[in-house]
Formats: structure tokens, C-alpha cells, sequence
């Protein structure tokens, strides 16, 4: 798996989304880096620049994260997962609780989810078989399915251009081999009781008021905060709040 680390002090664990990379959760790890956290960024496999691995599941990449974690010889850790990020947190936490210290899960519950990403994945298919030979030009070919323009930004991360060939970060193929694993949740045992945050940006709907009797399943010592104005990409759109909301969580006492 690769992984930046930077700073020394308690070890907190930053992991993406879907689509994603390490840079993704950059602004808070800056702050958090400030604040004297040993701040450790991941690419999840297939993502960024991690291994090209078959198998997306949560059970698998919790493996990868507990791998990581022994490798640098952590005793324990803070996580804080975004999204599909937040499911590997809360895969993790579930089967080594007594190596999680505090964890926040912003904007995703332990539930299995319809798909949400047709569009994108429908442009990120075109872009696959439509090879570009510049930014400008993937944007008009991705703006067919995706209207948002920061959405489309953040998926173009995944791409790069030398002398007007068209490079791929992502593994695609194997990401969306995977993909009913990344929208799937696995049935745990245990459950983890140290100190949880769910983050919800109110414009959402990946957080619903159905999912409370999951969350208090596995997570019995969590508590909820929102963003105003904020959707599914709440630490991009309120960065600000985001990075507070989870400072103060995790220099909570108690």
C-alpha cells in the first residue's frame, strides 16, 4: 500500500473515497499536521499509487490497512475515513478494535447502498474507450455525464497527460470488477466501543435516519454531526467545518 507520512505525535490514519487518492483528505491533514499528529495518508488499492490487486471488499481492505498499521509498527491509531474510506475505517475498527483509538466516518453508514455513481461510471467508461489527448478535452467528453464540474475535476484527478497520451492513475477495470463489494457492507460479530463521529453534510442522503439502528449496532459510543450546505463531498465543500469538526473531536478527552 502506498502511503505519505508527516509529523511525529498520536498516529492518525487518513483514507479516501471511491475514485480517490492520498491527496484527497490533504487539506486536513495539513491542519492535523499543524496540530502535532503523526498524519499518515493512504491509496487504497487500486487507487492512486497502491498495488493493482483483484478484490475491492471491506474484509480485504481492512487487511490492507491492519498490514500497513504493523508495518509501521503503530500501537494505535486515530482513523478517519471519507465514503468508501470510511467503510474500510469501520471494517477495520470492527476487527481490531483495541487498535483504534478514536474513529470518524464522514458521510457514510454501515449499510449496503444502491448504487449512486451510474453517471460517473458511465464517464469514466467513455474516457476508458475514448482515449484523450488532453484535460480540457476528457472534461467536454466526461460533462456528457457528470454535470458538475468540481465532481468532474475530482474524478480527472485520476488521469494524466504526457505528450498527449492519455495516462491512468486509477485501475478502473479493477475497481468496477469490484464495485458491488465497494457499495455491499459485511456482517460483523463484534462491534467497536471506543469514541465514533459520523459527519453528514445535511444536502446528502447517504446518512438517513433508517441507518441509526446500524450505526448503534456496531458503533454504541458514537455520536453524529452536520454540515449545513454540505453534500456527500462535505470536506471539499467545507473544508473549514470539516477539519474542525474533527480536531476537536480527536483531542477530545475521554
Amino acid at each position: 500500500m502506498h502511503y505519505k507520512e508527516s509529523g511525529s505525535g498520536p498516529a492518525v490514519i487518513l483514507i479516501h473515497g471511491l475514485f480517490g487518492d492520498l491527496n484527497n483528505l490533504g487539506n486536513l491533514a495539513r491542519d492535523l499536521l499543524e496540530q502535532g499528529y503523526r498524519v499518515i495518508q493512504i491509496d487504497t488499492r487500486n487507487h492512486g499509487s497502491s498495488p493493482t490487486i483483484d478484490g475491492m471488499s471491506y474484509r480485504q481492505q481492512a487487511q490492507d490497512l491492519a498490514e500497513l498499521i504493523a508495518e509501521l509498527e503503530l500501537q494505535q491509531v486515530d482513523l478517519v475515513g471519507h465514503s468508501m474510506g470510511g467503510k474500510i475505517a469501520m471494517a477495520y475498527a470492527l476487527s481490531e478494535p483495541q487498535m483504534v483509538r478514536r474513529l470518524v466516518v464522514a458521510d457514510i453508514a454501515p449499510v449496503a447502498y444502491q448504487s449512486h455513481h451510474i453517471q460517473v461510471i458511465a464517464g469514466l467508461n467513455a474516457l476508458w474507450q475514448q482515449p484523450t489527448s488532453s484535460r480540457q478535452q476528457a472534461d467536454q467528453l466526461l460533462s456528457q455525464f457528470v454535470d458538475e464540474s468540481g465532481v468532474r475535476q475530482f474524478l480527472l484527478k485520476n488521469l494524466n497527460w504526457r505528450d498527449g497520451q492519455c495516462q491512468w492513475k486509477l485501475r478502473l477495470q479493477q475497481v468496477l470488477a469490484g464495485y458491488d463489494d465497494v457499495i455491499d457492507w459485511p456482517q460483523f460479530d463484534g462491534s467497536y466501543s471506543g469514541p465514533t463521529l459520523f459527519i453528514k453534510g445535511t444536502e446528502s442522503d447517504y446518512i438517513l435516519s433508517e441507518h441509526r439502528e446500524a450505526i448503534s449496532q456496531y458503533f454504541a459510543n458514537s455520536k453524529a454531526k452536520l454540515i449545513s450546505d454540505a453534500g456527500h463531498w462535505l470536506h471539499a465543500q467545507k473544508p473549514a467545518a470539516f477539519n474542525r469538526i474533527v480536531a476537536t473531536f480527536l483531542s477530545a478527552n475521554g
